[in-house]
């Protein structure tokens, strides 16, 4: 059901807000792939630690974000710290997506579709850090724009 609910969010140009699975959920929807074991699927190189015993509001890694991107403005940064809960975590986007942010060892964090208004995706969890980083409120202050 969520993989037709965000197909056709896409397809009717409607907002919408991918977080964690979310992400991976959306790119999926769309044609893209994902990595189901990080940690077993990229054994040539060395990965950080995306799955954190740290405090769910703990920012643990960073990612860089990409200029020009709705990530990008509502952080006000070229790079952010996150949290981080996840062995799976999306290979290739889908044709219609960009990536908007990588952790430290290219691991895709953030997506952005091409042409609609806003259909996001990321790979943290902003709803466990806003309230010790306020500019992770500004995703969904987005989010929430872009559907009025």
């Amino acid at each position: 059901m969520e993989l037709f609910i965000a197909k056709k969010a896409v397809a009717k140009d409607k907002p919408i807000f991918g977080i964690c699975r979310g992400i991976q959920v959306l790119n999926v929807a769309i044609g893209g792939t994902l990595y189901q074991d990080i940690y077993s699927q990229n054994t040539d190189k060395e990965l950080i630690k995306h799955s954190q015993t740290a405090p769910k509001w703990y920012p643990t890694h960073k990612v860089k974000l990409e200029e020009g991107s709705i990530v990008k403005r509502a952080h006000g940064a070229e790079i952010i710290a996150v949290n981080s809960f996840h062995h799976q975590a999306i290979r290739e986007p889908a044709p219609e997506f960009i990536v908007t942010g990588r952790s430290e060892d290219g691991i895709i964090e953030a997506i952005e579709h091409r042409n609609c208004k806003f259909a996001v995706g990321v790979q943290w969890h902003p709803e466990h850090m806003w309230n010790k980083d306020s500019s992770f409120l500004n995703l969904f202050k987005s989010f929430v724009k872009s559907c009025l």
